[in-house]
């Protein structure tokens, strides 16, 4: 397996293919297309925290994220402040930049805490991680409207008080 030095190099050169570096990015379709989805990273969450958003997950939290690989449906029981708004946004942005059509639902009891702690941590690594910027747009200030690919995929959030609501 490459190292993570490898991998980085890697990915640099193929955005630079793609999108010059000190290049804007273009407008339009080509713009966050198809052409950047990354699925050399489909298989390996861990390394997409490490390499895009610049960090490493702790043993729970890389068990949850292969879990959310491996199963249709994950649910895991947790305690305060251990790291799941930043678990959830980080999968968000995973999911979403390593899978083409892809939608992401990022959701929390609360519209509070979908605004204020999953979407907060979604926008944080989009603004501190310069490749995750070349991967996927900006996300709205608002969860509702998300993030939307010009190729379709999206990412959003939102909360729901009855099971019901989520459907669909």
């Amino acid at each position: 397996m490459l190292d993570s030095l490898d991998r980085i190099d890697r990915f640099n050169k193929k955005l630079d293919r793609l999108l010059p570096p000190q290049a804007p990015l273009p407008e339009g379709p080509l713009a966050w297309s198809q052409a950047t989805v990354l699925t050399e990273y489909a298989d390996h969450p861990a390394e997409f925290f490490c390499d895009i958003l610049h960090t490493n997950l702790w043993s729970k939290q890389y068990e949850v994220a292969l879990a959310v690989l491996e199963n249709r449906r994950t649910a895991v029981r947790s305690g305060h402040k251990i790291g799941k708004s930043k678990l959830a946004a980080g999968l968000g942005c995973w999911w979403t930049c390593t899978r083409g059509a892809a939608r992401g639902m990022l959701t929390a009891p609360t519209s509070r805490q979908v605004k204020k702690a999953v979407w907060y941590e979604t926008r944080r690594y989009w603004q501190q991680s310069p490749e995750l910027r070349r991967l996927m747009p900006e996300p709205a200030i608002s969860p509702d409207t998300g993030c939307r690919w010009y190729d379709g995929r999206e990412l959003f959030g939102f909360s729901a008080t009855h099971a019901d609501d989520v459907s669909g």
